[in-house]
């Protein structure tokens, strides 16, 4: 599309709507006319219906995205939930089913309906029930896409990993039962394909047996329909959920929320050169304006990471995340996150930024402000990751039916310094993240 046909085309679409009742979303359309990715605002389909894919995650197959997620699109109720000292209440929406849409360009989506529905027939399906998070693979020796999601009771006291089977991307699944992996009970999770075609659930979970969660890693079968014996704690002791787990250059990267329900909290970064770790904290990856929405993660919380296979540009990712509304799940927005990674990594990262684990450690902001206590750039990793309102997939960088630049001005950088145990200071990794993200709105 031509610029001027692309700004007359948005124009059209604003003032067709402006004065009726889909005015109020005539921002999100202009914006996709244009070719820009708004997070935070209400998105459509193709058909002009909201979409319903939250706690999402992308699949991409044959040069088509597939966004797989929760449609919530039914009244949020709200339930109490009693603990030995205290009581607390939660908004929830009964289970409606896995909604699916394609893409060509991650601008335009086509509603491809409900490729798992609620059922009665099985006790998971139940309309009472709970559907989260859905993440689907591709096995290239069975030919079947697998389908992995939270299932759980109204009250989520089962905490179970259902799994469902399809030969089509757009489905239907057959749902196939669910387990807790390994005897753990499973609350959230994502999957991950290596390379070489073997896959991993990543959950947050908790043995039977005790109160405290932790992140397991488990190997799934060949055919990715069962978990395999022998799972790993790869963040022992640490309550974290709504992992993003995504690779670049033999590295692992992990981002986590807090569990704070539907309230936002800060994420935290961790880094590995293995899935079995160790796996090191790189903090709040958060960085850039608002400052005061760092420690909410700008209102949102992560979900999924979907790597853009950019020819001749590696390290870009679309970091997919949820705006949570708790008293109106089914309006609940979307905020994607355009992500380039650039480490040549070869040793695991220690943080030893000023932390209260570490209250006299230095502070990175006074060693990038002062020539003389700032060590040789040669010898640190350099960490920061930049957040905007909006971003145009359409410009800059080749990739699968679409490209990616930042467009809007750069803002501040912020480091976080580490050291490694790497002797030689030329054999040190060298790490930036620059990415791109929502500001409040």
């Amino acid at each position: 599309m031509r610029p001027k046909v692309g700004k007359l085309l948005a124009a059209l679409v604003y003032v067709a709507v402006a004065g009726n009742p889909l005015g109020a979303v005539a921002w999100s359309l202009k914006a996709a006319a244009r070719g820009r990715i708004k997070s935070g605002e209400k998105w459509l389909d193709d058909q002009g219906r909201q979409i319903q894919a939250h706690g999402g995650s992308m699949l991409l197959h044959e040069q088509t995205y597939y966004w797989y997620g929760e449609n919530k699109d039914s009244p949020t109720e709200w339930r109490s939930w009693k603990m030995p000292e205290q009581e607390f209440w939660y908004s929830r929406v009964p289970a409606l089913g896995i909604s699916c849409y394609s893409s060509q360009d991650l601008l335009h989506w086509h509603n491809e309906g409900m490729v798992l529905m609620a059922d009665a027939s099985h006790e998971d399906l139940e309309a009472g029930q709970t559907l989260e998070r859905p993440r689907v693979l591709y096995n290239e020796v069975t030919q079947q896409f697998v389908m992995w999601l939270h299932v759980d009771d109204a009250g989520y006291s089962r905490c179970r990993l259902g799994m469902a089977v399809s030969s089509r991307p757009t489905g239907p699944f057959h749902y196939q039962g669910s387990r807790q992996a390994n005897d753990m009970r499973s609350g959230d999770f994502t999957v991950f394909k290596e390379d070489n075609g073997t896959a991993f659930l990543l959950t947050s979970a908790q043995a039977q047996s005790g109160d405290v969660r932790s992140m397991v890693l488990h190997q799934l079968s060949g055919d990715f329909q069962r978990p395999e014996p022998n799972p790993i704690n790869v963040l022992p002791g640490l309550d974290r959920e709504s992992p993003v787990l995504f690779k670049h250059a033999d590295h692992y990267f992990l981002i986590t929320s807090g569990s704070t329900m539907w309230a936002p909290n800060a994420a935290e970064m961790h880094s590995s050169p293995s899935l079995e770790g160790p796996w090191s904290s790189l903090g709040n990856p958060c960085q850039g304006k608002p400052l005061q929405q760092h420690d909410t993660t700008f209102e949102s919380q992560g979900t999924f990471a979907m790597p853009l296979h950019a020819p001749g540009a590696p390290g870009h990712f679309l970091i997919m995340a949820d705006r949570w509304k708790s008293d109106d799940l089914g309006n609940s927005t979307y905020v994607w996150l355009p992500l380039h990674v650039s480490m040549p990594v070869q040793t695991p990262l220690q943080l030893i930024g000023r932390s209260e684990a570490q209250p006299n450690a230095p502070d990175p902001d006074a060693m990038a402000s002062s020539p003389d206590a700032r060590p040789a750039r040669a010898s640190l990793p350099r960490v920061a990751m930049e957040w905007r309102a909006a971003w145009d997939p359409h410009s800059g960088l080749d990739m699968p039916g679409t490209s990616l630049r930042f467009r809007e001005g750069r803002a501040r950088m912020h480091r976080l310094y580490a050291r490694t145990g790497a002797a030689d200071a030329a054999s040190r990794p060298d790490v930036q993240l620059e990415g791109t993200a929502i500001a409040a709105v």
